[in-house]
């Protein structure tokens, strides 16, 4: 393990594959992943709303329309954004909750119903992401779409074991807290005094609910990677990622800096290529019809057909590759972060990454049942 805290000049090195992410991220079966995630995700967030406890809250607003335009523009950039953060906001919002001062039973419950969705939708399809990242990235593999599911499932009580612990640490303390300031409240005068002297305490519990939150809404993508790519349980996802975020905090300060400019390009990349491709379709077929002179307005322009034309359902395929942009950058993002921090670190390669050996590895990789696999593989040395 490294005993500096700040990043080595071979660690900034390093930091120029954060640049594969844009790469990794720009792949169909990725985009169609995380565009069925937000979808997912929004069902599943409109169903809550409908409970009979659940109370108002804000949506996640994750829609990115075709008709943008083409130069790029604020607009643009910040409909990207949201889509970027889309699985940290669906995280965090709930939390913020959570913890917001004066929450009322049912706000507490449409929170907590929230939060577990979302963690859920992520364990899936987030675990999904990041193990084809993982082996993308580190064995130069691409693992089918079906294969990536069957991992995250099979890993799903992991992925929600890693934040649930340090939650679960959390309602520990609190539960603490609330037992000091009840017995307060029913012994007069004495408890106030007495309270007061266990203050010292009820601070140092405050603390460690502040370094526990901290750790799931900074560290929670961390340990979705660190399951994906070393086929862990959900403790060991935790302790990789808080131990990796507080070795080297200014190193994974820096790589996630740093893709932010990537992700930039890459999202401006794929609005373009996505609107030539709905644009060149349009224009090939206006161009048969004298009538219509200007191709973007034929296109979005539906009178005839009206809101629930055939036309607008094959403009959601499209439209669902554009929003997965923003989860398949994130989680891809994540997982060479995640990689980058390992090897700075404890020295492990960038081209190491645990696949079971038998049927497992042979099932999530596509090759025969009597290839032999090792258990944890090395590719090009790095």
């Amino acid at each position: 393990m490294s005993d500096s805290v700040t990043p080595s000049f071979d660690e900034f090195a390093d930091c120029r594959r954060v640049c594969h992410t844009g790469g990794l991220a720009i792949d169909p079966r990725k985009l169609l992943l995380g565009g069925v995630a937000l979808l997912v995700l929004e069902t599943g967030q409109s169903v809550i709303q409908s409970l009979p406890f659940a109370t108002q809250s804000p949506s996640l607003d994750v829609t990115a329309p075709l008709d943008l335009g083409w130069s790029p523009n604020f607009r643009i950039l910040e409909i990207g954004v949201g889509l970027l953060l889309a699985p940290l906001r669906s995280v965090i919002w709930p939390g913020l909750e959570i913890f917001r001062s004066g929450s009322s039973w049912p706000e507490l419950a449409t929170a907590w119903t929230r939060l577990l969705w979302a963690l859920i939708v992520w364990s899936v399809f987030g675990g999904a992401l990041t193990r084809m990242a993982a082996l993308q990235f580190a064995q130069h593999e691409r693992p089918g779409v079906r294969a990536a599911l069957r991992f995250s499932t099979r890993q799903m009580m992991s992925y929600l074991t890693a934040p649930f612990l340090p939650l679960g640490g959390i309602g520990c303390l609190l539960a603490f807290n609330a037992t000091l300031g009840a017995a307060a409240a029913l012994i007069p005068s004495v408890g106030e005094v007495v309270l007061g002297w266990l203050w010292g305490l009820v601070l140092f519990c405050g603390f460690l609910i502040a370094m526990l939150a901290v750790s799931v809404s900074i560290g929670w993508p961390l340990m979705v990677a660190a399951v994906s790519t070393e086929d862990s349980d959900g403790f060991d996802g935790l302790s990789r990622a808080n131990g990796f975020l507080l070795d080297r905090a200014w190193l994974a300060l820096f790589l996630a800096t740093l893709s932010l400019p990537v992700y930039a390009l890459s999202w401006l990349l794929v609005v373009a290529l996505i609107h030539l491709v709905v644009y060149l379709a349009a224009w090939a077929v206006a161009a048969g019809d004298a009538g219509h002179t200007a191709t973007w307005q034929w296109l979005w322009n539906l009178p005839a057909e009206g809101a629930s034309s055939p036309r607008e359902y094959w403009l959601e395929l499209p439209g669902i590759l554009l929003r997965g942009f923003g989860p398949s950058f994130f989680w891809c993002g994540v997982t060479v972060i995640y990689f980058l921090l390992r090897k700075s670190d404890d020295g492990t390669p960038l081209n190491d990454v645990m696949i079971r050996s038998g049927s497992a590895a042979a099932a999530e990789n596509g090759t025969p049942s009597g290839t032999p696999q090792e258990s944890s593989s090395g590719g090009n040395g790095d």
